[in-house]
């Protein structure tokens, strides 16, 4: 649905688990590649690095 880019996107790694965010939702189902042959939205991983920039962020935020 259209609104919800950089919302987070999670999976479960056991059914009683806590969420554990893994993505930042970021394009459409029509952003998918046509090639993929797929309708689906997709969202960029959440790697090391970016982990770090986030958690920056959110300490800067902190601070103030």
């Amino acid at each position: 649905m259209g609104g919800q880019s950089g919302a987070p996107v999670w999976l479960h790694e056991s059914a009683d688990g806590p969420p554990l965010v893994v993505g930042i939702h970021a394009y459409s189902e029509f952003a998918t590649p046509s090639e993929l042959q797929i309708r689906a939205n997709s969202a960029p991983r959440i790697i090391p690095q970016v982990f770090e920039l986030i958690k920056g962020w959110v300490e800067a935020d902190n601070a103030g």
